[in-house]
């Protein structure tokens, strides 16, 4: 007799893995790891292998089958100097053969991820139109705002995936990718770029109070992490998160909601005298005196898009 099978992704530091188990006796089928193990030494300490474990479910192809599954952040959350390269399997969508027991193709969207740039979102299954025919596609908001569509069989982008240079670290031991993805489609559904002209305030006087405070922090388009400087950023809490989106299948239409609300993010070193420098990671809201964010509203909306153009339809806030 079949049994029927249940899967499950697994990740928790060094098991980053999904397995099979039998519906009908809870047995282990077989292990299946998706983030590679590695057994090797970083300027004398121990590769940081954690982190990249998926957070926000799976879903599953039944005619293909094929399992999707999205991953979070390698840790720590902004220091990378033990983990060289861009971390391939982390902060990223995979698409795994169950039937052969094997990865299809790994989409990352963030490489060497410093900024807790995680996938928390279920990948969702769809078709979309192309040239007036169907292709199936698998969709993912990101926390990033940006919004993944891949062709479920090659993991290729539908539309035109840019890359752009980007800032090189200054934390010793840390080796940030030289490219960032910078997407216009499908358009981001929400905030990801801090920029000077983003300081507001509803009264003047605090506004000047915001930009005298901010005046010496990093940001911009994938800012990296300074010793004795302080971070801005959106997406530690969204764009998307775990709740993902909601698609209508027949009219190709995504709804997602997102965060706006951007954040202080800090590299403390804990042992400035190491030959080993080792780092801890600090982050809140960047918000005012009286509690309010430091950027216009809205603070956080509910998006249509037309997954067809990547364009958006509508978008609402309250």
């Amino acid at each position: 007799m079949q049994h029927g099978i249940d899967l499950f992704p697994f990740g928790e530091y060094e098991e980053l893995s999904s397995e099979v188990y039998d519906l009908i006796s809870g047995k282990t089928k077989w292990k299946f790891r998706y983030y590679p193990k590695k057994n090797i030494r970083v300027g004398g300490k121990k590769y940081n292998n954690s982190g990249a474990n998926p957070w926000g479910g799976i879903s599953f192809d039944e005619k293909r089958q094929t399992l999707f599954i999205t991953t979070g952040n390698p840790h720590a959350y902004f220091d990378g100097t033990l983990r060289p390269g861009n971390n391939i399997g982390a902060s990223s969508i995979i698409a795994i053969d169950i039937k052969n027991k094997k990865k299809l193709w790994t989409f990352q969207e963030t490489p060497h991820d410093i900024w807790n740039s995680d996938l928390p979102a279920p990948p969702i299954l769809t078709s979309i139109k192309i040239n007036n025919k169907f292709v199936d596609v698998v969709v993912n908001p990101t926390k990033r705002a940006n919004t993944l569509i891949l062709d479920r069989v090659s993991g290729e982008p539908i539309f035109s995936y840019r890359y752009r240079k980007a800032p090189v670290s200054k934390i010793k031991g840390e080796k940030t990718s030289v490219y960032q993805p910078d997407l216009n489609i499908p358009t981001p559904f929400g905030k990801n770029i801090f920029k000077e002209s983003d300081f507001w305030s509803y009264d003047e006087n605090f506004l000047v109070e915001i930009k005298k405070k901010y005046k010496n922090y990093n940001y911009g388009f994938y800012a990296t992490h300074e010793l004795g400087k302080k971070n801005l950023q959106y997406n530690q809490s969204g764009g998307a998160e775990w709740m993902g989106a909601s698609v209508d299948h027949v009219n190709q239409i995504m709804y997602v909601t997102a965060n706006n609300i951007p954040y202080e993010t800090e590299l403390e070193i804990d042992n400035e005298n190491s030959l080993i420098p080792t780092y801890t990671s600090f982050h809140e809201r960047a918000l005012d005196r009286n509690g309010f964010p430091i950027t216009e509203p809205p603070w956080g909306t509910i998006t249509a898009m037309d997954l067809n153009t990547g364009s958006i339809i509508w978008q609402k806030w309250g």
